[in-house]
């Protein structure tokens, strides 16, 4: 439906979820119901991601997933063309040192936070490349903590791999990755 007070609808895209601005006063208020004078930093957004179904209840927890093949390929995909051109794009216009890394990184972590929201459980294999690929980049930069901080995720990424194909095995699910 379409709420009279703003002229904004209340259906969003699926993967969105609902977005509501928290103000301590009015902690259900959706940020569609906030007025257009109100301010954004007198509180806190929340996003709440699951499938909204019709567009008016509360979302409820997605079960894990596992991409297809045909899905990794576009991810791959996605990731690659992206890099190229951004990384072509740094390499002719700023002094970035290695603008497809950067490039890549960028555009890998974007698209692996989409993963991660839709609980795909090969976004901790996607990480796990990522946070590898990032650990020398930051060694270059001199930015040895940053770089044992990746280190860190790396494991992470591991058990949170594990993790979630166990869960996922659990639910009588087969593991495609």
């Amino acid at each position: 439906g379409v709420d009279d007070r703003v002229g904004v609808a209340e259906h969003r895209p699926q993967f969105l979820g609902h977005v509501r601005h928290v103000w301590p006063e009015h902690p259900n208020q959706r940020i569609g119901d906030l007025s257009w004078g109100g301010t954004l930093v007198c509180g806190e957004v929340v996003v709440e991601l699951g499938d909204l179904g019709d567009g008016g209840g509360e979302p409820h927890a997605l079960a894990i997933q596992s991409l297809t093949a045909r899905q990794h390929v576009y991810v791959i995909a996605a990731i690659a063309f992206l890099s190229l051109v951004s990384g072509y794009l740094l390499g002719e216009h700023s002094s970035a040192v290695w603008p497809y890394v950067d490039s890549f990184t960028t555009w890998a972590s974007v698209i692996t936070t989409y993963l991660v929201a839709r609980k795909y459980h090969e976004n901790w294999l996607y990480w796990v490349v990522i946070d590898t690929v990032s650990i020398p980049l930051y060694i270059d930069r001199g930015l040895n903590l940053t770089a044992l901080l990746f280190v860190a995720y790396v494991v992470i990424a591991v058990i949170g791999y594990f993790k979630w194909r166990d869960h996922y095995r659990a639910n009588g699910q087969v593991v495609t990755a």
